[in-house]
Formats: C-alpha cells, sequence, structure tokens
C-alpha cells in the first residue's frame, strides 16, 4: 500500500543565531491511507511543532513533508485540524461554523445543510444545529470543531490534544464517538496526547517521540482488536502494550529531569 503522509529527514530550529536550538531532528514517517497513529512523549519533545508542520502552520529548516505525493509547504484543504480548545465562531451558530469551509467552497445552500445535519447526526449534534457556541457545554463544542475539521473530506486529520481540557467522563465519551467516526469516515488520523491510555486505545501505532532534540525514538504496533471502547483497558493485552510505551516515556522524562 502507498504512503499517504511522507516525513523524511525533518528538522526544525527556533530562536535567532544566537538563542538557536534544534527542536526536530531528522524525523522520518511513513503513515499509510487509513491509518490512526498517535504521536506520544513527554513536553518538550516536539510533537506539536511536527503535528503543525504537517499542517503546513510552520516550515522545517530542512527535509520534506508530502501528502498524496504533493509537497507541504503552507495550509491546505488535504488536511484537517482540531486544536485541544474549541475554534468555533463564537458569533455563529453550530451549524454555520461546521458548514463554513463548505460555504468556501462554493457548494448549494441545499447541499451544504444536507452535508451539515449528516455530520452533526454522527455526532448526536443536530437538535443543537442553532445554537451558539456558548450555549454547548465543553464537549459539544469539540464534537463540533471535530465535525467542521471533517465535514470538507481533508485527506489526513491532524488532532493536537483535542480532549486534553474536558473532564474525564466526556473524554471517554470523545475517545469512542471518534472511533465510531474513522471507522465509518475512513480519514487518516495523526493524533497528538500525552495520555498513555489514550493512545493504546485509539492507535493502530504509536510514534514516542525522544527529548534533546524531538525526534522518534520507538514505534508501537497497537494490535488490539477493534472495534475498541472503553472496556478495551481492562484487557490484559492492553495493559502490556501500555507498560512497554510507559518504560519508553519514562527514560526520555528521566532525561529531562537530569536537565533540569
Amino acid at each position: 500500500m502507498s504512503n499517504l503522509l511522507e516525513i523524511s529527514q525533518v528538522s526544525k530550529y527556533f530562536g535567532d543565531k544566537h538563542t538557536r536550538r534544534c527542536v526536530l531532528s531528522n524525523v522520518n514517517l511513513r503513515v499509510q491511507p487509513g491509518e490512526f497513529v498517535c504521536l506520544l512523549g513527554p513536553s518538550g519533545c516536539g510533537k506539536s511543532t511536527l503535528l503543525n508542520a504537517i499542517a503546513g502552520f510552520i516550515k522545517p529548516e530542512s527535509g520534506l513533508i508530502s501528502v498524496n505525493d504533493q509537497r507541504v509547504s503552507k495550509p491546505g484543504p488535504d488536511r484537517g485540524f482540531v486544536f485541544q480548545k474549541n475554534s468555533l465562531l463564537p458569533w455563529m451558530t453550530l451549524d454555520q461554523n461546521v458548514g463554513y469551509g463548505l460555504k468556501i467552497q462554493g457548494l448549494s445552500k441545499e447541499k451544504i445543510r444536507n452535508r451539515v445535519d449528516h455530520f452533526l447526526d454522527l455526532v448526536g449534534l443536530l437538535g443543537y444545529r442553532k445554537s451558539f457556541p456558548h450555549e454547548l457545554s465543553g464537549g459539544m463544542q469539540q464534537r463540533g470543531s471535530i465535525v467542521r475539521a471533517l465535514i470538507t473530506n481533508p485527506k489526513v486529520l491532524l488532532m493536537d490534544e483535542p480532549f486534553g481540557a474536558v473532564d474525564a467522563q466526556t473524554r471517554i465519551i470523545l475517545q469512542e464517538m471518534l472511533l465510531g467516526i474513522w471507522a465509518q469516515v475512513g480519514i487518516t488520523i495523526i493524533f497528538v496526547t500525552h495520555d498513555i491510555d489514550e493512545a493504546v486505545l485509539l492507535a493502530d501505532r504509536i510514534v514516542v517521540m525522544g527529548v534533546n532534540p524531538g525526534h522518534i525514538k520507538e514505534i508501537f504496533d497497537v494490535s488490539l482488536k477493534r472495534p475498541r471502547s472503553a472496556d478495551s483497558t481492562f484487557l490484559d493485552e492492553f495493559r502490556e502494550i501500555k507498560l512497554r510505551v510507559l518504560r519508553s516515556i519514562r527514560e526520555e522524562t528521566d532525561k529531562l529531569m537530569i536537565a533540569v
């Protein structure tokens, strides 16, 4: 199977000539169509920087990032992005927010409405289509942000700790919802998280990133059967994978503690 996303020898620096530091060093990764890949590692390992480079928000100093054999040089409709905090526009209703990208594409009002209703129904928000963001709970706002990113049919969905700001119970609901959408839509997802349980529950592969500078340390295949749910976290296989990943990350965390 051909790769949808290719990252080849990517390095990124921050700061001027006096404070210049390497935050990503020689990163190489290939992701196939329909894969769910989680980027995991301690704070400061470059997870979000790598995600922003894939999105085209920042440019690496060296290396190549391509989606569908097209070099990434700026943001584009082939890559949807979901931030940690919802990015819904407060002056628009939920259906206006979700359908905004389709409006920019020039679709008819009828097509926009049909597609918006379909996606809102996928996440259980159809009854809230005329609500403004402040009238929705945090979890509902984030569901709206996810479908807004999905509705324009991007090739890759990039998610930067999208469930980090919600409570534990809502987080489980959102994780299971995302797994259901992913299974139905079949999109490729690159998902940044600090949560090992979340990564094992969601991912086909977990990419553990190391520190000083940020690099790919180890990649774990997650062979847990699908479909998965919160019940999967009680399986012996789940705990075994979690322990292996935890050991890998702990080595990087120890490096940070020694550096301090």
